[in-house]
């Protein structure tokens, strides 16, 4: 039996039942949401740029016998029905993403020179599946940014994550707005910011939905009303011209 961690040698295959592997995959997943929220700020970043894959490929990696240095790349893991195989490439995109990180890091540090030489490169085809791959990435990356934006909004309050209820963080809210408001010498910009913070906690009631809907509508009207007098005004000008 290979030692616990070691790569497979070439004349060894694995045989790994799915249910066990989606299981795994998943627990990944759910390690990456830990790492938004509680990992070091540049693992953080990190992850939510580019991820799952970012932690579950190196690990697979590990397992295949994939060198290190090209794991994060998908074509460098071996299809299921290779020897040390583990996952397919539509399992890959399908798991973590069509864009892997090896790749998203070349796009994103490839400057504007090079992108301008790979798009004159790529047939229609190949533009409209790499513009595709780039709205999945950026679909679910600002899913993860989201949650960074939370974690960070509880941390501007001084509140440990999930430990306050709804009362209790709009209470903490309104202490945060008295110490920061600028009327009371706080300071205008952090004062904004946890306006905008107080959105990423907070979930209205259904009473203050309505009321907030109710608002809307009033300001709507008022604007729609301004636009028809802008429209008299202008019409009476022409006349009288």
């Amino acid at each position: 039996m290979a030692a616990q961690g070691a790569p497979l040698s070439s004349d060894q295959s694995l045989v790994v039942h799915q249910d066990a592997l989606d299981a795994a995959c998943q627990a990944a997943s759910l390690s990456v949401d830990q790492l938004l929220w509680q990992g070091g700020a540049d693992v953080a970043r990190a992850v939510a740029l580019f991820g799952p894959g970012l932690v579950v490929l190196p690990m697979l990696g590990r397992v295949s016998g994939v060198d290190e240095r090209k794991c994060l790349a998908y074509e460098a893991h071996p299809r299921r029905a290779a020897r040390g195989g583990l996952m397919d490439r539509v399992d890959l995109e399908s798991k973590f993403g069509q864009l892997d990180p090896a790749r998203l890091s070349e796009e994103l540090t490839g400057g504007r020179l090079g992108l301008e030489k790979r798009l004159q490169a790529l047939s229609n085809e190949e533009l409209r599946e790499e513009v595709l791959a780039f709205q999945d990435w950026r679909t679910h990356a600002n899913g993860r940014l989201k949650t960074l934006e939370k974690r960070a909004a509880w941390a501007f309050l001084g509140i440990q994550v999930g430990s306050a209820t709804q009362e209790a963080i709009k209470k903490a809210f309104k202490r945060k707005a008295l110490e920061l408001h600028p009327d009371k010498g706080g300071d205008a910009e952090r004062f904004q910011l946890l306006q905008e913070m107080k959105d990423l906690l907070v979930v209205p009631t259904n009473k203050e939905l309505e009321e907030m809907d109710k608002e809307k509508a009033e300001k709507d009207e008022e604007l729609k009303k301004a636009r028809e007098q802008a429209k008299e005004r202008k019409k009476k000008e022409e006349e009288d011209e």
